[in-house]
Formats: C-alpha cells, structure tokens, sequence
C-alpha cells in the first residue's frame, strides 16, 4: 500500500484539466454548489481527480456514470437528500473537466481522525486523500461547513473566499 500511494503522488503535479483559463469555470461552479449546500446543511463529497485514476480505490460502490458539464445546479441536484435520490450519500468525480460520476463510496481513513465531529464524508475525503493525489471539497450536512481535502490533510470551515484560495492555491500555484 506504500509503495501504491508513493507511485500515485509522483506526477507533474496538480491539475484537473488542460490549464488555468479551462479550470478556473470549474472551479466558480464547485465553489458555487459548496457554499449553497452548506447554506442548507445538504451534505456533498466533490472529488477532482488527478493522476491517480479514482475508480480504483472504490470497491463495489462504483458509482454511476454522469459524463456532464460541471455546474453548480447539477451538484446541487445531486446532492438533494430525498428518498428518490440515491446518489446524494456517495461522492462526485471530476475527471478531465467533467463529472465522471456520482454515487461514489471511497474507503474510510486508516489514521486517525483528530476531530471527532467529522463524519463519514469527512472520513472518506481522508482516506482517499491518503491513497491518491485527488483534491476533495467536503460539505457537512450537520454543521451547514465547508472543508478542503489533500495529501491526507484536511482544512474545515472554509468560506467561499477562503475556499477558492485553498483550490487556486493546488490547481493554479503562484510562479515565483
């Protein structure tokens, strides 16, 4: 698992499409859909995938394949906890710009969780961020907050200001 996770980090570094001017849409739509869904305390799990390719470290709960454009409307209907929406307790992939699936159950953390208001989302968000290089946006339904996931580290209570730092700061890095 080591040297699985060791491989998975190695790469020419984060990115979830073919450069600024094409993520940047993206991300306004993400920031968008986390900042309502915290509003109304609906729980969400956004993973940007990189190199390491997310289906691997799903187990049996692959999701369903979506293949849309990224919007805020469409990740917020997704994440609408009723009785006829079954995609609203798993995550959402963004692969290549796009979202690749929804529906998706990621493995709990192996670590330790330091706070212990976090929940499954959180857990998940964790633990796929220790596998893989993905970038997680995590939204707890239970206190209406916002996080950011990466390298196995978590951010919590993020704004939407705060939170476009912390994704700029990944996918589009000053150059000094």
């Amino acid at each position: 698992a080591d040297i699985r996770r060791g491989l998975m980090r190695m790469g020419s570094g984060a990115r979830i499409g073919t450069g600024r001017d094409h993520d940047q849409p993206v991300i306004d739509e993400v920031i968008s859909s986390a900042t309502e869904l915290a509003r109304h305390r609906m729980g969400a799990i956004i993973a940007f995938e990189q190199d390491a390719n997310l289906d691997e470290f799903v187990g049996s709960h692959k999701g369903t394949e979506i293949d849309a454009a990224v919007s805020s409307q469409l990740l917020v209907s997704l994440f609408v906890p009723e009785a006829t929406n079954k995609l609203h307790d798993g995550a959402v992939i963004i692969r290549d710009l796009r979202i690749a699936k929804a529906g998706v159950f990621f493995p709990f953390t192996q670590g330790r969780v330091i706070d212990e208001s976090f929940g499954s989302r959180h857990r998940a968000a964790l633990g796929i961020t220790e596998e893989t290089d993905a970038v997680l946006v995590v939204v707890s339904e239970e206190r209406g907050s916002v996080s950011f996931c990466f390298n196995g580290n978590i951010v919590s209570d993020l704004d939407g200001p705060r939170l476009r730092a912390a994704l700029e700061g990944i996918f589009s890095p000053k150059k000094t």
